[in-house]
């Protein structure tokens, strides 16, 4: 029998990020548990979305996603050779989850259940039907 779960990642703002819908062989599983299942999810589906495209068609997505920030007036952004960032390595998933194990120990993202915080890697969260789990970005202020 398997758990699952839809991990809602947000901002600060309140605004949904992204869904990531995930399964579990147990009803009860730790925070760090979560943490890798979720950076899993993240890293199958940039994997597949950098195997399924080309670097120009990338290119022309960052640009349309540059020209959106831009019309939108929130973000200023500087031209440059994006090309060779889009050709970088795929992601390497024990790199990924430790880096996120450590950005969650440094406070650098929240994990909510049920509204409540969890802080420590080890607290255990027992799995029930429409259970709420999200994920709180945190934006890092300018010069700190």
């Amino acid at each position: 029998m398997s758990f699952p779960v839809i991990i809602r990642e947000k901002s600060t703002s309140d605004q949904i990020l992204v869904l990531i819908p995930v399964e579990f062989p147990f009803q009860q599983i730790s925070v760090k548990d979560l943490i890798v299942e979720k950076v899993k999810q993240e890293v199958i589906k940039k994997n597949d979305y950098y195997q399924k495209t080309t670097i120009s068609e990338r290119e022309q997505r960052l640009n349309q996603n540059i020209i959106a920030i831009q019309q939108d007036n929130t973000i200023k952004t500087s031209t440059g050779n994006v090309a060779s960032s889009l050709s970088d390595a795929l992601p390497d998933l024990n790199e990924e989850i430790e880096k996120a194990l450590d950005s969650f120990l440094r406070n650098g993202f929240f994990v909510l259940i049920e509204g409540e915080q969890y802080t420590e890697l080890k607290q255990q969260i027992l799995w029930r039907q429409q259970l709420d789990i999200v994920f709180l970005k945190l934006v890092p202020l300018v010069g700190g």
